[in-house]
Protein backbone atom coordinates (compact mmCIF):
# COMPACT_ATOMS: atom_id res chain seq x y z
CA UNK A 1 0.00 0.00 0.00
CA UNK A 2 1.09 3.34 -0.59
CA UNK A 3 2.14 5.53 2.17
CA UNK A 4 0.51 9.06 3.03
CA UNK A 5 3.28 11.10 1.16
CA UNK A 6 4.13 14.44 -1.07
CA UNK A 7 2.95 12.42 -4.56
CA UNK A 8 -0.31 11.43 -3.60
CA UNK A 9 -2.86 13.13 -0.83
CA UNK A 10 -1.42 15.52 0.76
CA UNK A 11 -0.45 17.50 -2.90
CA UNK A 12 -4.11 18.16 -2.83
CA UNK A 13 -5.20 18.67 1.36
CA UNK A 14 -3.49 19.70 4.21
CA UNK A 15 -4.35 17.56 6.88
CA UNK A 16 -3.81 18.80 10.42
CA UNK A 17 -1.17 16.00 11.60
CA UNK A 18 0.15 17.43 14.61
CA UNK A 19 -3.33 17.30 16.31
CA UNK A 20 -3.56 13.11 14.92
CA UNK A 21 -0.15 13.14 16.51
CA UNK A 22 -1.56 14.77 19.78
CA UNK A 23 -4.97 12.59 19.98
CA UNK A 24 -2.43 9.29 19.39
CA UNK A 25 -0.27 10.02 22.23
CA UNK A 26 -3.12 10.66 24.63
CA UNK A 27 -5.82 8.60 23.82
CA UNK A 28 -3.93 5.10 22.65
CA UNK A 29 -6.71 3.42 21.11
CA UNK A 30 -6.73 -0.28 20.63
CA UNK A 31 -9.38 0.20 18.27
CA UNK A 32 -10.08 3.10 15.89
CA UNK A 33 -12.81 3.98 13.17
CA UNK A 34 -11.68 6.29 10.55
CA UNK A 35 -14.52 8.63 8.89
CA UNK A 36 -13.63 10.41 5.77
CA UNK A 37 -16.07 12.21 3.47
CA UNK A 38 -17.45 10.45 0.40
CA UNK A 39 -14.69 11.88 -2.28
CA UNK A 40 -11.91 11.47 -0.04
CA UNK A 41 -12.78 7.51 0.37
CA UNK A 42 -10.50 6.79 -2.43
CA UNK A 43 -7.90 7.72 -0.43
CA UNK A 44 -8.21 5.91 2.98
CA UNK A 45 -5.97 3.48 2.15
CA UNK A 46 -3.09 5.88 2.23
CA UNK A 47 -4.42 7.53 5.55
CA UNK A 48 -4.51 3.97 7.27
CA UNK A 49 -1.49 3.58 6.12
CA UNK A 50 -0.15 6.78 8.07
CA UNK A 51 -2.46 6.17 11.37
CA UNK A 52 -0.85 2.81 11.73
CA UNK A 53 2.63 4.42 12.12
CA UNK A 54 0.45 6.86 14.87
CA UNK A 55 -1.06 4.17 16.31
CA UNK A 56 0.85 1.15 16.63
CA UNK A 57 -0.81 -1.60 17.44
CA UNK A 58 -4.34 -0.21 17.14
CA UNK A 59 -6.95 -1.96 14.84
CA UNK A 60 -8.06 0.50 12.58
CA UNK A 61 -11.13 0.35 10.15
CA UNK A 62 -12.79 2.22 7.34
CA UNK A 63 -16.16 3.82 7.92
CA UNK A 64 -17.96 2.72 4.28
CA UNK A 65 -21.36 4.43 5.28
CA UNK A 66 -21.53 7.23 3.95
CA UNK A 67 -20.44 10.75 5.24
CA UNK A 68 -22.13 13.53 4.32
CA UNK A 69 -21.57 15.73 7.97
CA UNK A 70 -20.42 15.58 11.18
CA UNK A 71 -23.59 14.97 12.52
CA UNK A 72 -24.01 11.72 10.73
CA UNK A 73 -22.65 9.39 12.69
CA UNK A 74 -24.19 5.85 13.43
CA UNK A 75 -23.98 5.62 17.76
CA UNK A 76 -24.29 2.09 17.50
CA UNK A 77 -21.26 1.51 15.48
CA UNK A 78 -19.79 4.28 17.05
CA UNK A 79 -19.80 2.17 20.77
CA UNK A 80 -17.89 -0.77 19.58
CA UNK A 81 -14.41 1.95 19.33
CA UNK A 82 -11.92 4.02 21.40
CA UNK A 83 -11.11 6.25 19.03
CA UNK A 84 -13.41 7.89 15.77
CA UNK A 85 -11.16 9.97 13.83
CA UNK A 86 -13.79 11.98 11.84
CA UNK A 87 -11.93 14.13 8.88
CA UNK A 88 -12.97 17.22 6.76
CA UNK A 89 -16.19 18.40 8.49
CA UNK A 90 -16.52 21.13 10.79
CA UNK A 91 -17.92 19.87 14.40
CA UNK A 92 -22.39 20.75 14.00
CA UNK A 93 -23.29 23.05 16.93
CA UNK A 94 -25.90 21.87 17.80
CA UNK A 95 -25.24 18.23 18.49
CA UNK A 96 -22.66 17.39 21.18
CA UNK A 97 -21.22 13.86 20.10
CA UNK A 98 -19.29 11.56 22.54
CA UNK A 99 -16.12 11.97 23.40
CA UNK A 100 -14.30 9.16 21.83
CA UNK A 101 -15.58 11.53 18.19
CA UNK A 102 -12.21 13.53 17.52
CA UNK A 103 -12.74 16.11 13.91
CA UNK A 104 -9.73 16.58 12.59
CA UNK A 105 -9.36 19.32 9.92
CA UNK A 106 -8.93 18.96 6.21
CA UNK A 107 -7.98 22.09 3.73
CA UNK A 108 -7.83 22.34 0.42
CA UNK A 109 -4.76 23.20 -1.58
CA UNK A 110 -6.59 23.62 -4.89
CA UNK A 111 -6.83 27.37 -6.36
CA UNK A 112 -8.82 28.95 -8.67
CA UNK A 113 -7.14 30.25 -11.37
CA UNK A 114 -6.50 34.38 -11.77
CA UNK A 115 -9.04 34.28 -15.03
CA UNK A 116 -11.61 32.49 -12.45
CA UNK A 117 -11.20 35.02 -9.72
CA UNK A 118 -10.88 37.97 -12.02
CA UNK A 119 -14.60 36.69 -14.00
CA UNK A 120 -16.01 37.08 -10.54
CA UNK A 121 -14.82 40.17 -9.59
CA UNK A 122 -16.27 41.29 -13.42
CA UNK A 123 -19.53 39.95 -12.84
CA UNK A 124 -19.99 41.36 -9.10
CA UNK A 125 -19.07 44.86 -10.45
CA UNK A 126 -21.43 44.76 -13.74
CA UNK A 127 -24.55 43.78 -11.39
CA UNK A 128 -23.40 46.41 -8.87
CA UNK A 129 -22.88 43.38 -6.16
CA UNK A 130 -20.63 45.60 -3.64
CA UNK A 131 -21.95 44.16 -0.63
CA UNK A 132 -21.13 40.57 -0.24
CA UNK A 133 -21.50 38.22 1.91
CA UNK A 134 -19.03 34.75 1.71
CA UNK A 135 -19.56 31.65 3.18
CA UNK A 136 -17.47 28.37 2.56
CA UNK A 137 -17.81 24.70 3.51
CA UNK A 138 -14.79 22.96 6.43
CA UNK A 139 -12.05 22.18 3.48
CA UNK A 140 -11.71 25.43 1.80
CA UNK A 141 -11.48 28.16 4.62
CA UNK A 142 -7.83 28.94 3.79
CA UNK A 143 -9.22 29.60 0.27
CA UNK A 144 -12.00 31.77 1.02
CA UNK A 145 -9.93 33.58 3.31
CA UNK A 146 -7.73 34.51 0.46
CA UNK A 147 -10.74 35.52 -1.53
CA UNK A 148 -12.29 37.89 0.96
CA UNK A 149 -9.01 39.69 0.83
CA UNK A 150 -8.98 40.09 -2.64
CA UNK A 151 -12.51 41.38 -2.64
CA UNK A 152 -11.39 43.80 -0.15
CA UNK A 153 -8.67 45.34 -2.05
CA UNK A 154 -11.00 45.56 -4.95
CA UNK A 155 -13.54 47.89 -2.96
CA UNK A 156 -15.77 44.84 -2.06
CA UNK A 157 -17.43 45.12 1.79
CA UNK A 158 -18.15 41.72 3.33
CA UNK A 159 -20.63 42.10 5.56
CA UNK A 160 -20.62 38.78 7.51
CA UNK A 161 -18.22 36.70 9.51
CA UNK A 162 -14.50 35.67 8.45
CA UNK A 163 -14.69 32.57 6.05
CA UNK A 164 -18.01 31.83 7.88
CA UNK A 165 -18.54 27.61 7.30
CA UNK A 166 -21.91 26.67 6.32
CA UNK A 167 -23.24 23.04 6.80
CA UNK A 168 -25.36 20.80 4.04
CA UNK A 169 -28.79 21.01 6.80
CA UNK A 170 -27.99 24.38 8.08
CA UNK A 171 -28.17 27.49 6.77
CA UNK A 172 -30.02 29.61 9.00
CA UNK A 173 -27.09 32.00 9.62
CA UNK A 174 -27.91 34.18 6.51
CA UNK A 175 -30.99 34.80 8.06
CA UNK A 176 -28.63 37.97 10.20
CA UNK A 177 -27.41 38.97 7.20
CA UNK A 178 -29.59 38.53 4.06
CA UNK A 179 -30.76 42.26 4.17
CA UNK A 180 -27.45 43.44 4.41
CA UNK A 181 -26.01 41.86 1.26
CA UNK A 182 -26.10 42.30 -2.39
CA UNK A 183 -25.01 39.03 -3.33
CA UNK A 184 -23.93 35.80 -1.59
CA UNK A 185 -20.49 34.08 -2.70
CA UNK A 186 -20.29 30.25 -2.19
CA UNK A 187 -16.78 29.02 -2.29
CA UNK A 188 -16.95 25.16 -2.10
CA UNK A 189 -16.16 21.89 -4.16
CA UNK A 190 -19.56 21.52 -5.53
CA UNK A 191 -23.33 22.81 -5.92
CA UNK A 192 -24.66 21.28 -2.83
CA UNK A 193 -24.27 23.74 -0.47
CA UNK A 194 -24.75 26.62 -2.96
CA UNK A 195 -28.00 25.37 -4.02
CA UNK A 196 -28.59 25.23 0.08
CA UNK A 197 -28.00 28.95 0.17
CA UNK A 198 -30.45 29.61 -3.08
CA UNK A 199 -33.07 27.57 -1.04
CA UNK A 200 -33.03 29.52 2.46
CA UNK A 201 -32.82 32.62 0.60
CA UNK A 202 -35.76 31.90 -1.25
CA UNK A 203 -34.03 32.08 -4.53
Amino acid sequence: MSSLNRDSFLDYYYLDISELSKVAKERRPSKVLLQVPEGFKNRSYELIDYLQKLLVGAEIHVDASPSFGSCLLDLGVIEKYDLIIHLGHKRYPYWTPPDKVVYIDLQSKTRPSQEVLSSLIKSLRERNYMKLAVYTTAQHIDLTREIIELLRSNEFEVVNKDAEVIFGCWFSSLDSVKNFADAFVVVAGGKFHALGVGLRLGG
